[in-house]
């Protein structure tokens, strides 16, 4: 069973740009989703990434939708009607944390989780949402606080720490 424990840090300048850089085009037969639809991926995933996203989201009051989009993601096949609520399918999942990983780099949030007990029997590992990742073997007694600081030195690198 996996272990997933997150800290997020933000520049308070970058959380909010001014103006937003254009999205790269879609690649073929990729769904295209609306910022609102995004927002309820998120709210349905519950991932560590997707709740430090929108927590920054809603500090800027910018974490709004509405109940069509959650139909618009069960008749795009990424979320399930379960009556009074919607489950997000094994797509919708995967497609929520690569919304949650779009966000956070577009307002230029490091968001870590740390994952200490993986399935298999490989190291424990930190990743950020910017792309860094770091990998450490499980048969050393300090492996957590050898994971904490390479992820501390990771933020204090990119100016994230205050």
């Amino acid at each position: 069973m996996s272990k997933f424990v997150c800290s997020a840090i933000a520049k308070p300048e970058s959380v909010a740009p001014a103006s937003m850089p254009a999205a790269p085009l879609p690649k073929a037969g990729e769904i295209i989703l609306t910022p609102g639809q995004k927002i309820a991926l998120l709210k349905m995933r519950r991932s560590d990434w997707s709740k430090a996203v929108l927590a920054q989201l809603e500090a800027f009051g910018k974490a709004d939708c509405a109940g069509g989009d959650y139909r618009a993601l069960a008749q795009l096949g990424l979320a399930v009607c379960k009556g009074s609520f919607h489950v997000l399918t094994p797509a919708g999942r995967w497609r929520a944390d690569r919304v949650a990983v779009e966000l956070a780099r577009d307002a230029e949030l490091h968001i870590v989780t740390y994952d200490l007990f993986p399935r298999s029997r490989g190291a424990a590992s930190a990743k950020c949402t910017c792309g860094w990742s770091s990998f450490r073997t499980r048969a050393i007694a300090s492996y957590v606080v050898l994971l904490g600081a390479d992820a501390h030195r990771h933020l204090e690198r990119e100016g994230a720490l205050p």
